[in-house]
């Protein structure tokens, strides 16, 4: 029963976490365990916690368990232990990205492949060779610094919101009550926004101060303050492609056909939920045929 209702689900798995700025003191004992406890409903099958040496980082990690079912612990560390990930998302092309990389891997899961990625090529480069949707938050305890990376166009959640001299960052801004400087008090310049649309464009949320990670955004949290940087946008093509109406059919097909059989990898059932549309019955026909791209 565990398996079909696993199956039957998106991957969804929950992140927290905190940096304390102030370079006395600590993040205080039981909020990222309470900060993750919050989302255990996103990740019923594993729950991690990881505190830096210095106690001014701490990451929470709960885990809906898709890809290598028993080796995908996190938060998870590198080789070293000075740079540590917590994951929510899928990387299509972790098998490829895998085969190029000169690393002792000791998982199958995407997890250990971002990090690798990330060690041996550097952030930007990492970036530039992900395929997925992603919520990341990486901890380089060697530079000093925090990463907070959301997908290109935002389909996993990252929130963060700073209060004095803390950075809560979570998948959902619920979790941030679990930290005694946090209170959640409503934006009253959005409340009109939210009835309108059912939610709130931009950076912003619904509660003060409590701001989203936007899509192809990183932020970068230092002993000096949050960074925040676009790393992708969608290109603008001035010209228009010379094709033909079979090219760009056949050109169609195989681009969806590819998107539809990369997201098939899982070491768990796979499902498709139809809503009765065109686009939701060609993607399940496409799943079904598990054609190679």
């Amino acid at each position: 029963e565990r398996q079909d209702q696993r199956s039957a689900c998106v991957t969804m798995c929950g992140i927290a976490g905190v940096y304390h700025f102030a370079r006395s003191g600590s993040v205080p004992d039981g909020v990222v365990a309470g900060m993750t406890d919050a989302l255990m409903h996103r990740g019923p099958d594993d729950r991690g916690l990881y505190r830096t040496e210095s106690g001014r980082v701490e990451l929470g990690h709960t885990r809906l368990s898709i890809i290598d079912l028993g080796g995908g612990h996190q938060p998870m560390a590198g080789p070293r232990r000075d740079t540590w990930i917590t994951f929510n998302g899928e990387i299509y092309n972790h098998a490829e990205l895998r085969a190029e990389l000169d690393a002792p891997f000791r998982t199958s899961s995407d997890t250990e492949v971002i990090l690798a990625l990330y060690e041996r090529r550097g952030l930007e480069a990492m970036l530039e060779r992900l395929e997925g949707m992603f919520a990341i938050v990486i901890a380089d305890t060697r530079r000093g610094a925090v990463h907070l990376l959301r997908d290109r166009v935002g389909i996993k959640p990252l929130y963060w919101a700073r209060r004095g001299s803390t950075v809560l960052f979570a998948s959902e801004a619920m979790s941030f009550l679990a930290h005694p400087a946090f209170s959640a008090e409503i934006d009253p310049s959005h409340v009109d926004e939210l009835l309108a649309f059912r939610y709130v464009a931009g950076e912003a949320s619904l509660l003060e101060g409590v701001l989203h990670v936007q899509p192809g955004h990183r932020l970068t949290i230092t002993p000096d303050g949050v960074r925040e940087a676009r790393y992708w946008s969608i290109p603008d093509y001035p010209e228009k492609l010379r094709l033909s109406r079979e090219e760009a059919v056949d050109r169609l097909g195989h681009l969806l056909n590819r998107s539809v059989q990369s997201q098939l990898r899982s070491d768990v059932n796979v499902g498709c939920q139809l809503s009765g549309g065109v686009d939701s019955s060609l993607v399940t026909v496409l799943a079904g045929s598990r054609q190679p791209g």
